[in-house]
């Protein structure tokens, strides 16, 4: 490959070498750390196997500046990246969600739902080698169209717009239990899903709303032991109730934890650090602020005057 002065494009391009092709375009180019600096010399290559060489000296120029600002490699801020490119925010954002939704990454999107519906080998022959565009890709889909939940030209839209795989999960209702019980049987395998944080957010807020119900329930357990002047061991801890947390099988099975799931999971995580179930009712308790008051007042009182 070369240009109108006779040079290879290897050398006209510093040692980079764009190789173009329909489905597979390619670019040769010397082992290096990644770097603003190696982006100066890719972005021509890149600009010449889009067919737009008009762009490779600016683009080039761009990268130069961030490289000056120190921006972040792998992820150069929309400001700084609008800045270099002599553009406004609002053109990076479009162009992202553009290049976002490009069949590459629909590809993969839709990739962990076509073993899911279709299983492996099925899946396997629709994405490999890779379909040219979404037409193209519909057009292979729709033979199976009766395997999906809804019509093909739409789980493709849906996938384009959908931000991860646990939201398109959800657009197109497949169980979060079973579509992790395929993402590890794949190949290359996939991270499962992990809905821990949500879980746990949702025991905290629930533990919040039922706070006081519940201490005074643990104080009606812990009755017998006060009324009888024994120590209660680690009381304050227990009244806490951080010591409730999610339990780890939820976390790749339940999509989310409804309020009868968490009142019995708790219940039981009473009954296990009392050694009993929890009473429901009993003596009317006064404020446990109000019992801390009266502690530390007669604390203070039994103590010895000082002598002046």
């Amino acid at each position: 490959m070369g240009n109108r002065s006779g040079r290879p494009a290897g050398d006209r391009l510093g040692g980079v070498l764009p190789l173009p092709d329909p489905k597979h375009p390619l670019i040769l180019a010397p082992a290096a750390e990644p770097s603003w600096r190696e982006i100066t010399r890719i972005v021509v290559a890149v600009a010449e196997l889009l067919g737009r060489r008009e762009f490779g000296d600016r683009l080039r120029l761009a990268a130069h500046q961030l490289d000056s600002r120190h921006a972040d490699l792998r992820n150069p801020g929309q400001e700084e990246f609008a800045d270099a490119l002599e553009v406004t925010v609002h053109q990076v954002e479009e162009t992202s969600r553009r290049i976002d939704g490009a069949i590459g990454v629909v590809l993969e999107r839709c990739r962990p739902f076509l073993f899911h519906l279709l299983g492996a080998e099925t899946a396997n022959v629709l994405v490999l080698p890779p379909p040219v565009d979404s037409r193209e890709f519909q057009a292979v889909l729709e033979e199976y169209a009766a395997e999906f939940p809804l019509p093909v030209s739409e789980f493709i839209a849906r996938a384009r717009a959908a931000r991860t795989t646990d939201e398109l999960r959800r657009e197109l209702g497949i169980g979060f239990a079973e579509l992790n019980d395929t993402l590890p049987s794949m190949t290359p395998p996939l991270d499962r899903i992990s809905h821990a944080d949500e879980h746990e957010e949702a025991l905290h807020t629930f533990l919040d709303l039922h706070r006081k119900g519940l201490v005074n329930r643990m104080r009606w357990a812990a009755l017998g032991d006060f009324d009888a002047r024994r120590p209660l061991s680690g009381w304050p801890s227990l009244r806490a109730l951080d010591w409730i947390t999610a339990p780890a099988e939820w976390e790749y099975t339940l999509d989310t934890v409804d309020t009868e799931s968490l009142e019995a999971y708790v219940e039981e995580q009473l009954a296990q650090r009392l050694g009993r179930p929890a009473p429901h009712s009993g003596e009317l308790c006064p404020p446990s602020t109000r019992c801390a008051a009266r502690t530390s007042v007669r604390s203070r009182a039994s103590l010895p005057t000082s002598l002046s």
